[in-house]
């Protein structure tokens, strides 16, 4: 009986925060960089640096700008293609990716297991439950994320179907650096979104395929 329960409870708060949660169909998160880990500190290259999600209707960007380097991944979840730039001191590239290219690229994320943990953290006024991912090659991803926001589109459809809301923190290991980054939302800004946006500015760019 204990069981039934407990099962009923968790249908209950799994109801009630779909009904509560607000679908963003338009949205520009802004994330600050940090170290994970406090006795390593923030190498230069990262210094002031950021990120930015933007979606509009089913179309996901996402901008990492540093002093040297900036990429720029724009996915349409509706066909399931991307676009791919970097730009590198002058040199600027683009990987115009097809649905199967696009695919392969996030490989990575096709067998995953997923915990969602009882901890907790407020970021931006909002309640983000602890999200762990786990690649199958053994490494985590640790995510906070909001129940009561979710968006139209994500820059990698797989990976946030699998999470409980929109991730207003996250960690990942960078193996160039050996060590782990931290992404925190500084900014939520739920106002209309530019169609340009999703749409490479200035040309010049090489194409790698």
């Amino acid at each position: 009986m204990l069981k039934w329960t407990v099962c009923f409870a968790m249908l209950f708060f799994f109801l009630k925060a779909q009904a509560q949660q607000k679908l963003l169909t338009e949205v520009t998160v802004t994330y600050r960089i940090e170290a994970a880990d406090s006795l390593q500190p923030l190498p230069a290259l990262f210094q002031d640096a950021y990120e930015q999600l933007t979606v509009k209707g089913r179309k996901a960007r996402t901008d990492l700008v540093t002093k040297s380097y900036r990429q720029t991944i724009i996915a349409d979840n509706i066909s399931g293609t991307a676009k791919v730039a970097k730009e590198i001191g002058s040199g600027k590239y683009l990987y115009d990716l097809d649905a199967d290219e696009w695919k392969q690229y996030n490989q990575i994320y096709d067998s995953v297991s997923v915990q969602i943990s009882d901890e907790h953290r407020t970021i931006l006024d909002y309640d983000c439950v602890k999200t762990i991912i786990q690649l199958e090659n053994g490494r985590k991803l640790i995510f906070y994320c909001s129940p009561q926001l979710t968006t139209a589109a994500s820059v990698i459809p797989r990976l946030y179907t699998l999470l409980p809301g929109l991730p207003l923190a996250y960690e990942i290991y960078d193996s160039n650096f050996r060590q782990s980054f931290r992404f925190v939302a500084t900014d939520i800004n739920a106002g209309i979104v530019p169609g340009g946006s999703m749409e490479l500015q200035g040309g010049d760019y090489r194409k790698m395929n």
